[in-house]
């Protein structure tokens, strides 16, 4: 057997498995849901899903432009393309998928989008009459999710697909011996736009050259949240002349290290206000009862206790602009294995940056790290003493916050650059 008929038999086998691997999964979601009402909703919500699509494009007769998110942070990365999409052609339609209840629950009514779904599960029949169904004149994928019939059926319809905000890493299976078919899937793209030199570097080293540097389209949304200058006059009674500490999407391991560090600080100078990932009663309950020696208050209930030094953010979509008001800011995530959540968000105010020891996977925290801009704290004993140099050298602080809007005017443009790309794509 020749080694071309060895390569096609070994990614039919990774296809035969893919397969099998889909529908395990399906089942398995199935018997979890009636246990867990995170994947209830991932269930539920695809029930009869491509009926209820197609009763919807029944009418359509303009092919839209595909968005397809995993969850809610590549939806904030692909937010600022559709918007720049819909001024420079009004009347385009756009209809949005989202892999992950995070996503699709928190953006269903989101008004940029004429159409939003879950994408139904990758199988070739789900991938063939989706698109018949939405005839979509252009499919892209933010960050990363590749499915392989999706891909396929689109190449297969010449429907050009591309991915944004790509960032490719060498523990990734592309690059692996056993990742025949992913990287099968990267060649069905028409174009990727990745945010970094080693993306590109590592696609040519797989054959891949049909790629360009743009950058992180996450900037070009913080920076247009952070113009806003959207006012909390709570916060601002909350904070009074007190320093503030603002913690952003915060699991219980972050939450552990803030009350440590307001122990250790013992500084009643200085707050501290808690946005946690989960806002689900049962964690804001946690929470609170942690904090209880600091007379926690509840966003929801106001007007806030004047002696309270924690204020506890329990419901979404106010993060990114609350960072305006943060002396010093803490990104959650960083103690687990997938690593810290949004640093953009709070970067673009020119604050110093703070968070746990994972943050590899995350080429802006790296930078930032780099630059001076943020750091890594393993313990509470590190973060409070960090915290007391800060207050005590008012200038270095200064420049950590600098180094931070640096950087993000360094590297902000994305959505013109893709956009520009787009343009000359024929939409219409």
């Amino acid at each position: 057997m020749t080694s071309s008929a060895l390569i096609f038999n070994g990614y039919r086998l990774l296809l035969f498995l893919y397969n099998i691997l889909i529908r395990i999964y399906q089942g398995l979601a199935g018997l979890a849901a009636p246990f867990n009402p995170k994947i209830k909703l991932f269930v539920t919500g695809r029930k009869q899903l491509l009926k209820r699509v197609a009763a919807d494009f029944q009418q359509e007769v303009q092919p839209p432009v595909w968005f397809h998110c995993a969850s809610l942070g590549e939806f904030e990365q692909g937010r600022p393309l559709m918007e720049a999409l819909k001024v420079a052609y009004p009347d385009i339609k756009i209809l949005l998928t989202f892999f992950s209840p995070s996503g699709y629950e928190v953006r269903k009514n989101y008004s940029g989008a004429d159409y939003i779904y879950y994408l139904p599960f990758d199988t070739q029949k789900n991938a063939q009459q989706f698109i018949a169904i939405t005839r979509p004149q252009m499919a892209i994928f933010v960050k990363y999710e590749f499915w392989y019939h999706y891909l396929n059926t689109l190449k297969q319809n010449d429907i050009p697909a591309i991915v944004v905000s790509a960032i490719f890493q060498e523990r990734q299976a592309f690059f692996k011996w056993y990742g025949s078919l992913q990287r099968k899937m990267l060649k069905m793209l028409h174009y990727l736009f990745v945010q970094n030199g080693a993306s590109i570097d590592l696609l040519k080293r797989i054959g891949i050259h049909n790629a360009a540097i743009a950058g992180d389209t996450r900037i070009d949304r913080a920076l247009a949240i952070a113009q806003s200058e959207k006012e909390y006059p709570v916060l601002e009674d909350f904070k009074g002349s007190h320093k503030l500490i603002v913690a952003g999407s915060t699991w219980k391991e972050d939450e552990t290290l803030l009350y440590d560090t307001l122990v250790q600080l013992n500084n009643p100078a200085v707050k501290l206000l808690i946005a946690p990932h989960e806002v689900h009663k049962d964690h804001i309950t946690q929470i609170q009862e942690r904090f209880r020696a600091f007379q926690p208050a509840l966003w929801s209930e106001q007007p806030i206790n004047p002696d309270s030094r924690v204020l506890i953010v329990d419901n979404i979509g106010h993060l990114a602009y609350l960072y305006r008001y943060a002396d010093y800011t803490w990104i959650g995530g960083g103690f687990n294995k997938t690593g810290i959540h949004n640093s953009i968000e709070a970067a673009v105010y020119g604050k110093a940056l703070a968070w746990g020891p994972v943050y590899n996977r995350y080429q802006e925290a790296t930078d930032l790290i780099h630059d001076g801009a943020a750091c890594s704290f393993p313990d509470a004993a590190a973060f409070a003493n960090k915290i007391r140099e800060w207050l005590q050298d008012a200038q270095g602080y200064e420049k950590a916050g600098q180094q931070a809007r640096q950087y993000i005017e360094r590297n902000k443009g994305a959505t013109g650059k893709i956009l520009n790309y787009l343009k000359q794509q024929n939409i219409s």
